[in-house]
C-alpha cells in the first residue's frame, strides 16, 4: 500500500479540527475570574477496529495454529521475527488517538498513531513553546505476511503554549481489514461454512427483491403512470415499475474471506485542554472520517463528524458539556441509486436526493426487507446513540464520552458443523468498527473550599447501546440521513 496523502493535506485536516473546536456554544460563556487549581483532560481515537476470532471452538483453534505454525516458519527469519508465534485470535487496535492533559501542575500533549494490538509511534509535549509533529508511513498488522489490519498513516501533532493550552492531533489516510490471509488459515469445513453463510444471505436477497418487484408495482398502479422523479434538464428521471424495481433491487453479498471486511478513508482525531483566560478549566476532542465501507459496499458511511466539550469554572451551575454528532448517510450496496430516510424514498439527481412520491406504507415495506438482510448478514449499525455525561452542581467537574457509532459484522454459522464443535448459530467472527472521544475537567475557584481533581473518564470505546439497523440501497441502496444532535 502506498503512502497516497501528502502531508499538507494532513497538516491542514488537523488544523482543521482544531479549529472547530471553537464552534462549541459552551466556549463562549462567561465563567470565574481565576482559578486555585484545575485539571483539563481530553481523549480521543479516530478509530478503534477489532477483528476477533477468539469464539472459535478450541479444536478450530488447533487447527488454526497448526497451519499458521507451518505457514510461520516456511518464511525467511527476517520476516518470521515479525510475527507473533503463537496466532493473534483477537487484533484489537486504536488508530490515530490523541491525549491533551493540563493541570494546575502537569501539561502534556500525546499522540499516537496506534495502541493496543501493538503501540506505534508517538509524540509527546510537555513543556510550554512545544510542537512538535511526524509524518510517518505504512503499516500491517500483525505484519506484511499477514495482513489482518493495513493503514497509510499521516501526521502526529503534539503542541504546548501559554495559558496553558494542550493540544494533540493525529489523522490516518486510509484503514483496511481484511481476513483472506486468515481464510486460508481456516478449516476446509470452516471455509464451506461462510460460503453456505454467504448463500443462505444471499437467497434472502433474492426473496427480498421478490417482495420489493411487488411493493413497486403496487405503487406504480397508486400512482397512474404519473413519472416518479425527474429534473428540469434531463426530464423524467425513473418513468415506469420496470426502472423503479431496477432502482430498488438489494445487491449480491461477497464471501467475507475473499473481500475487504472494511475499508476507511481519511480519519483524524484531535483534542485541546486547557485554562482559559476568563477563568475555566476546558476540554475539547473531535474526531472526522471521511467514509467507512463494510464488506465490499454492503454497509457504507458516509462522512461523520463526532465532537465533545467540558467545562467547569469551580462555582455553581459552571459545570457543562456539550457534543454534536453528524453522519452524512448510512447505505447498504452502494453510492448512488435510491436511498430511503424512514419517511420517503429518494433518488440521487444532479449528486441531491429528490424525493419519490412513494406512499408511507410502502416505505416501510421496503425498509423491512433490508433490515432482514442485514440481520442475516449478522450487520448491526448503531448510530450517534452512546453518550455518557455528567456535570456537577457545584461547578467543580464535568466528564463524558461520545461514540458517533459502532459497526458490527458477526456472521453466524448456518448449520452445525459437528466435526469442528460448531453449532447452528455459534458466532464466526467478530468486526468492529468504533470512533470515540472523551473529554473531563475539574475546577476549584478561588477562596472556595478544597475540593479534590476531577474524575477523569478511562479511555476506550462505551458499551453499545441501542442496535439500530442500517437503511438504504443505493442504485439499490438505502440511506439513513442522520441530523447534527
Amino acid at each position: 500500500m502506498k503512502f497516497t496523502a501528502s502531508k499538507a493535506r494532513r497538516v491542514a485536516l488537523v488544523a482543521a479540527l482544531s479549529g472547530t473546536l471553537a464552534l462549541s456554544p459552551v466556549a463562549m460563556q462567561p465563567a470565574s475570574a481565576d482559578l486555585a487549581q484545575f485539571s483539563s483532560n481530553a481523549t480521543g481515537f479516530a478509530l478503534r477496529v477489532t477483528v476477533d476470532l477468539s469464539g472459535l471452538p478450541q479444536t478450530v483453534k488447533d487447527t488454526v495454529q497448526q497451519n499458521y505454525t507451518t505457514t510461520r516458519a516456511a518464511l525467511p527469519a527476517a520476516q518470521q521475527a515479525e510475527l507473533p508465534e503463537a496466532f493473534p485470535f483477537v487484533v484489537d487496535q486504536y488508530l490515530g488517538r490523541t491525549t491533551a492533559e493540563a493541570s494546575t501542575n502537569t501539561t502534556k500533549a500525546y499522540s499516537v498513531l496506534g495502541d493496543g494490538f501493538r503501540t506505534l509511534p508517538a509524540l509527546t509535549a510537555t513543556t510550554i513553546g512545544d510542537d512538535k509533529s511526524s509524518t510517518l508511513q505504512t503499516i500491517s498488522l500483525p505484519s506484511v505476511q499477514l495482513p489482518v489490519l493495513d493503514a497509510t498513516a499521516g501526521v502526529l501533532r503534539a503542541a504546548v503554549a501559554a495559558g496553558p493550552k494542550v493540544d494533540g492531533g493525529a489523522s490516518v489516510a486510509s484503514v483496511d481489514t481484511s481476513l483472506q490471509a486468515v481464510g486460508a488459515l481456516l478449516p476446509a469445513e470452516l471455509q464451506a461454512a461462510f460460503t453456505d453463510l454467504i448463500t443462505q444471505i444471499n437467497s434472502a436477497v433474492t426473496t427480498a427483491n421478490t417482495t420489493l418487484d411487488d411493493t413497486t408495482d403496487e405503487v406504480t398502479a397508486a400512482l397512474a403512470g404519473t413519472p416518479l422523479a425527474s429534473d428540469p434538464t434531463v426530464g423524467p428521471i425513473i418513468d415506469s415499475s420496470t426502472d423503479l424495481a431496477t432502482a430498488i433491487q438489494l445487491p449480491a453479498i461477497p464471501n467475507p474471506l475473499s473481500t475487504n471486511l472494511a475499508s476507511i478513508k481519511d480519519v483524524a482525531s484531535s483534542t485541546t485542554a486547557q485554562k482559559t483566560a476568563d477563568g475555566r478549566a476546558s476540554s475539547d476532542s473531535v474526531s472526522i472520517i471521511k467514509s467507512v465501507d463494510v464488506l465490499g459496499g454492503l454497509v457504507n458511511v458516509g462522512l461523520m463528524n463526532l465532537a465533545s466539550h467540558s467545562e467547569a469554572a469551580g462555582t455553581a451551575g459552571s459545570a457543562k458539556n456539550t457534543s454534536a454528532c453528524s453522519i452524512a448517510d448510512v447505505r447498504m450496496g452502494g453510492n448512488t441509486g435510491a436511498s430511503l430516510d424512514g419517511k420517503s424514498l429518494y433518488v440521487e439527481v444532479g449528486g441531491k436526493p429528490v424525493a419519490l412520491p412513494v406512499p408511507t406504507d410502502q416505505v416501510a415495506a421496503v425498509k423491512s426487507q433490508v433490515d432482514s438482510v442485514l440481520n442475516q448478514a449478522g450487520v448491526s449499525v448503531n448510530l450517534c446513540d452512546a453518550s455518557k455525561a455528567s456535570a456537577s452542581e457545584d461547578g467543580t467537574s464535568a466528564s463524558q464520552s461520545v461514540s458517533a457509532f459502532v459497526i458490527e459484522f458477526a456472521p453466524k454459522a448456518p448449520v452445525a458443523i459437528d466435526a469442528l464443535g460448531i453449532a447452528a448459530g455459534d458466532t464466526l467472527v467478530k468486526v468492529r468498527i468504533d470512533p470515540t472521544v472523551e473529554t473531563a475537567v475539574g475546577a476549584q475557584a478561588l477562596n472556595a473550599p478544597a475540593v479534590g481533581g476531577a474524575q477523569l473518564p478511562a479511555t476506550g470505546a462505551p458499551a453499545m447501546v441501542s442496535m439500530i439497523s442500517g437503511l438504504l440501497l443505493a442504485a439499490g441502496a438505502l440511506t439513513l440521513r442522520r441530523r447534527v444532535r
